[in-house]
């Protein structure tokens, strides 16, 4: 799911066909945060806060002027896809419908998409604690650097998280 600030926020999401995984293995979780990072830079996004699933990813990107939302996020999903497929043997369509995407307002709404995409793995019960998943950008969210696999700026939105 992609949420968006345009210069703003945009929550974008994208899920697998039926549910089915799209991650099988880190390499994977690897793979999807290079393309991430590097479609993201070349068309001047900022990612604010991620966290990769089992099934599906959560965005939140800083998006100037709307550009290219929707070609970006085709990109993204056509190529993982592509080498997914070919790394697991497999064909056909990985992702279901179309991304979706949220336009995000700043402050109180934005504090609650990041505190929803953070907090996705607990709901899902897969771990007890936000900071027991190592696929999100918890840490360089708190860190406010540049550590993270994505670009991230460094905003000054307060963030109050659960627990």
């Amino acid at each position: 799911f992609v949420h968006v600030l345009r210069e703003d926020l945009d929550a974008r999401a994208a899920r697998g066909v039926d549910d089915q995984r799209i991650f099988r293995s880190d390499l994977d979780r690897y793979e999807l945060l290079a393309l991430l990072r590097k479609t993201t830079e070349r068309v001047g996004w900022h990612v604010l806060c991620w966290c990769l699933m089992t099934t599906h990813y959560h965005l939140l990107v800083v998006v100037p002027d709307g550009r290219r939302v929707s070609w970006a996020m085709q990109v993204v999903n056509s190529v993982y896809a592509r080498e997914f497929n070919s790394r697991h043997r497999r064909r056909g369509a990985l992702f279901g419908d179309r991304f979706t995407d949220t336009l995000v307002e700043c402050d109180p709404q934005c504090e609650r998409t990041i505190a929803y995409i953070l907090e996705n793995p607990v709901r899902a019960g897969i771990v007890k604690e936000i900071e027991d998943w190592p696929w999100s950008g918890l840490e360089t969210l708190r860190a406010r650097d540049e550590v993270d696999t994505l670009s991230t700026p460094t905003f000054n939105i307060p963030v109050r998280l659960a627990g």
